[in-house]
């Protein structure tokens, strides 16, 4: 949430609508406030931004914005978690045709239960004409 709140800040700050990526940070940023979290990404990035003006009060709003953005990629990500499998599905069998197009034999098969990953799709591919010139 802190990483979307910053960037609502940065954008008013800076009068800017373009998206500022956070890098990754230490997690001991966490521990601190979002004042600290702030000025370390200031400092990182090395932003025209003087946080020393603001107390924490005053940031508040940014925070709200933050949880505001956060509550809402949550929510899309619920949706996206359906389409999951038939899109990993659909990509499987597009690379199983693209090899079957350059003269594979291909199998598609599962490697192990969903309950120990997911992603357990295995495209098996071996040439139909092994001895054929190329």
């Amino acid at each position: 949430m802190w990483p979307l709140s910053f960037d609502c800040l940065q954008k008013s700050l800076l009068k800017t609508d373009e998206y500022l990526n956070v890098p990754s940070f230490p997690k001991t940023l966490l521990s601190a406030n979002f004042k600290e979290f702030s000025q370390w990404v200031v400092t990182y990035k090395l932003l025209d931004i003087n946080l020393s003006r603001y107390s924490d009060d005053a940031l508040t709003i940014y925070l709200a914005q933050g949880k505001k953005r956060f509550n809402r990629l949550r929510r899309v990500e619920l949706v996206t978690q359906f389409f999951r499998r038939p899109l990993e599905l659909w990509l499987a069998y597009d690379r199983a045709i693209s090899l079957q197009e350059a003269v594979y034999h291909v199998q598609i098969c599962t490697f192990c239960d969903t309950h120990i990953t997911p992603r357990n799709l295995l495209i098996q591919a071996s040439l139909k004409y092994p001895n054929a010139v190329q």
